[in-house]
């Protein structure tokens, strides 16, 4: 699966379940990260 595809099912997704509600995607990749900005990325990251 291409990061396009996954990103596209993804926001799909979020679509059917927050309808209006605003979906934003974060695309910096956690693996390239520091750990400290790691955490502070899943830290702002809301919980699903």
């Amino acid at each position: 699966m291409t990061k396009a595809l996954l990103y596209r099912e993804l926001e799909r997704t979020a679509m059917e379940l927050l309808g209006t509600d605003l979906v934003r995607m974060h695309a910096t990749p956690v693996t390239n990260m520091d750990p400290e900005a790691q955490r502070l990325l899943l830290e702002q990251t809301a919980k699903v």
